[in-house]
């Protein structure tokens, strides 16, 4: 925000405008989702020249449109998306604009083109998620999707998944890859002792419930469960059945 009131080149209401995307914005600049009833009610100003002064920033280069709204009232529907320029947040400046696009001019008071006013009227459609009186002191005022920044729930169903991770497959094995590291990172162990330890490895993940069984990388918690485990004393050394790990045959493919 304080980027925006040092460096913004317009004042007036479309700066009052450009502070409430800037504060809605996550910090780089991305996922905005704007209601034009809400910023027209949130800057003082009427839904038109609200309509106005976004066509104006999108022109100039300050706001760019991610996506277009999709869509109609309740969970199916996905607001507008917008991001302030990065090359902007960055240094850049804008261009400048004609004088006949100024906020004060004859523009401001011609009614915005049907074109905008279908895409953010669909927005204000989707930011409503089909909930009336999302404020409690403001009949029909439209809740400003999202304060503080809240992704669609499509996106927010996506993120969630992929952080989860997936549980270790039933069919797992041991990489031959995978067992010479093991074998470089504990030099005390041999091949039956990293098969020893594979396996269980395998028993305690397969056995293992609930969110705490997932892992978004399988390869690097196995790396970890290797120097987490114990040295092995001098009479189970490595060496001690007289062959390495590179010298046995572990399964098909090369695996344990």
């Amino acid at each position: 925000m304080g980027m925006v009131f040092e460096r913004y080149p317009t004042g007036g209401g479309e700066m009052l405008l450009a502070l409430k995307l800037a504060d809605n914005a996550h910090d780089d600049g991305t996922r905005i989702f704007p209601s034009v009833a809400t910023m027209a009610t949130r800057t003082r100003q009427s839904e038109r020249a609200v309509q106005y002064q976004l066509r104006r920033m999108q022109k100039s280069g300050w706001l760019v449109l991610v996506r277009q709204a999709v869509g109609g009232r309740g969970q199916s529907g996905m607001p507008a998306e917008y991001r302030i320029n990065e090359a902007w947040i960055n240094g850049a400046e804008l261009a400048p604009i004609s004088d006949d696009d100024s906020e004060d001019g004859k523009g401001a008071d011609s009614a915005p083109n049907q074109s905008e006013k279908r895409v953010q009227d669909e927005a204000e459609k989707g930011a409503t998620g089909g909930v009336k009186g999302a404020n409690d002191d403001v009949k029909g005022c439209k809740a400003f999707a999202p304060e503080p920044s809240v992704e669609p729930s499509v996106n927010r169903k996506g993120t969630v998944s992929g952080a989860r991770g997936t549980r270790l497959p039933d069919d797992w094995v041991l990489t031959k890859a995978l067992g010479d590291w093991a074998l470089v990172e504990q030099p005390t162990w041999n091949a039956d002792h990293v098969r020893r330890v594979a396996e269980k490895f395998k028993d305690y993940w397969g056995a293992k419930a609930g969110e705490k069984g997932r892992k978004t990388d399988w390869d690097a918690t196995w790396r970890n469960w290797v120097r987490n485990e114990s040295a092995l004393t001098t009479g189970a050394a490595k060496g001690a059945s007289g062959e390495g790990f590179g010298k046995r045959s572990y399964g098909k493919g090369g695996k344990l």
